[in-house]
């Protein structure tokens, strides 16, 4: 029947009730009944009556005295065989803070996990024996892998051989450091043998308790290095390197790869201005300068000026120099300045080439007393057209 022979005077303290009001009366009546009849089966029929001097564990939910429902969770022994007992014997505490706690973390993994399933990024945790105690479904999604088939050994053999050093490098560093995280980007191959390239940032939580292990956050940014290869290749192809300087210290940086810009005869990658103006022609030495001394006094908004530089080789390059400012330094607090350094050395040379044929041609005609016009179609113009008439004995 479930009735109370004996009850404890902490049931006041746990319950809000005194011991003399469970007495008599069923147990069974203050449980909730969506949990009736699992409490039924394991005290009245089921696991204790089976097992005499087992304990049992049953958790359900109490009605308290202030009307409120308190997770309880009880042991239970079988001593009906005890003749000086004659009994099933609970001992009973409130657990309610425990299944609060215990459903706000089941949240958390439920929330956790539906966000690492949809999303892109890709998170392992590998254990200390280099196992994977957690992956996101994205690692199956992006890279084709079976759950649990990755584990340290096997990322390690996965990555580019031209990659694998430097991991193993910041692998370490990260280890011997504790607690700290390293960024970097290596290409992985995928379950189909091709490589991607990822961006990495590996955290030790070896000593957190909650993670124990070594978390890898990673994206999938093989579009990216794609497209920036693309850029890099036109940018090359175009002769166009990208500069920046900041304006209250008046050091250059350049953008563009050191092959690139040693043809060009930038001095380094990143330098101070006069560096840069030591190389310019004499001739146009002082225009250079008015034009950046206009735009770091503010009474210009933009540079825009052509001039000639001398390369590595002593040979004079025609370059545009195009920028205008871009807001604040962050690294210095000054005013940056970014632009763009276009070579036109070979299209001048071609338009000095045309220019000089043409002139060499009106020399010949003059030469030759020969009339000749030029009619522009686009512009519906003529040109040398009096000569023309001339040489005819028209009017113009």
């Amino acid at each position: 029947s479930g009735a109370m022979t004996f009850v404890g005077d902490a049931v006041l303290q746990v319950t809000g009730r005194p011991p003399h009001e469970y007495l008599g009366h069923s147990i069974f009546q203050f449980v909730h009944p969506d949990d009736l009849a699992e409490v039924r089966a394991k005290i009245a029929s089921g696991e204790v009556l089976r097992t005499p001097l087992r304990m049992r564990r049953v958790r359900y939910r109490f009605l308290h005295a202030d009307g409120q429902w308190r997770w309880f969770e009880s042991l239970a022994v079988n001593a009906l065989h005890d003749p000086l007992l004659e009994s099933i014997i609970v001992h009973s505490r409130d657990v309610s803070g425990d299944v609060a706690l215990e459903e706000a973390l089941r949240r958390r993994e439920r929330r956790f996990r539906t966000l690492t399933e949809k999303s892109d990024d890709l998170v392992v945790v590998l254990g200390a024996d280099g196992s994977a105690v957690f992956e996101s479904a994205s690692v199956g999604r992006i890279f084709g892998f079976r759950p649990r088939e990755l584990t340290a050994q096997r990322i390690l053999r996965l990555i580019h051989p031209g990659h694998r050093r430097q991991v193993l490098a910041a692998g370490r560093a990260l280890v011997a450091a504790h607690g700290q995280e390293r960024r970097l980007e290596f290409m992985i191959r995928d379950a189909t043998g091709g490589y991607r390239w990822i961006e990495a940032t590996l955290v030790d939580l070896i000593e957190d308790p909650d993670v124990n292990g070594l978390l890898v956050n990673a994206r999938d940014v093989t579009s990216r290095k794609i497209a920036e290869a693309e850029r890099d290749g036109a940018l090359q192809d175009a002769a166009v390197f990208l500069w920046e300087k900041d304006v209250a210290t008046r050091r250059m940086r350049w953008r563009s790869d050191s092959v690139s810009l040693q043809r060009l005869g930038v001095p380094a990658a990143e330098h101070g201005e006069d560096e840069w103006l030591a190389r310019v022609h004499p001739d146009d030495a002082a225009r250079v300068r008015t034009a950046h001394l206009g735009l770091a006094t503010g009474s210009s908004r933009t540079l825009n000026v052509e001039y000639r530089v001398r390369d590595f080789e002593g040979q004079w390059k025609r370059v545009l120099l195009r920028g205008q400012p871009a807001g604040p330094d962050l690294r210095s607090g000054g005013r940056l300045v970014r632009g763009v350094c276009i070579d036109v050395t070979e299209r001048r040379r071609i338009e000095d080439a045309l220019a000089r044929s043409r002139e060499q041609f009106r020399l010949a005609l003059e030469c030759a007393q020969i009339g000749f016009y030029e009619w522009d179609i686009v512009a519906d113009t003529l040109a040398g057209l009096d000569e023309w008439c001339a040489a005819r004995g028209v009017p113009p």
